[in-house]
């Protein structure tokens, strides 16, 4: 992967869509991520397919579509990426891997106003903006 410029955390296309917004503006190269949260299957959980896995991850590669719609002119120079996590701390290791340096996110909505996302990457010294 090339330099990754400024990550934009997509989620679901209304909030995803103001954090775009907010991206798009700074010019800069985008990288879009859409997080695939996994299951973990448990000692006890003899049931476990993963189907539910590729059903998460088949709805964050419908996000990051919608994303490329969104970005319209400028999705020919941004790169998307779908990234299948067990938790924020990876999402974290995942952009410092990379080389992010600077990172928005959308904010959220109800009382609580941050994210686990948004607080694992801010941890690993990445700067976050949060749109919105």
């Amino acid at each position: 992967m090339d330099e990754p410029g400024l990550l934009v955390v997509f989620g679901e296309p209304r909030s995803g869509r103001r954090a775009l917004a907010a991206a798009a503006a700074s010019k800069d190269r985008l990288t879009v991520l859409a997080i695939a949260p996994r299951g973990e299957p448990h000692g006890g959980c003899a049931g476990y397919t993963g189907a539910l896995d590729e059903a998460i991850a088949d709805a964050a590669r419908r996000d990051l579509d919608a994303a490329r719609e969104i970005l319209a002119g400028r999705a020919g120079e941004a790169s998307f990426v779908l990234l299948r996590t067990r938790c924020a701390a990876d999402v974290a290791e995942w952009a410092v891997r990379v080389g992010v340096r600077r990172a928005v996110v959308a904010a959220r909505r109800g009382p609580r106003r941050s994210d686990a996302t948004s607080r694992a990457l801010s941890r690993a010294g990445i700067a976050v903006s949060v749109a919105r």
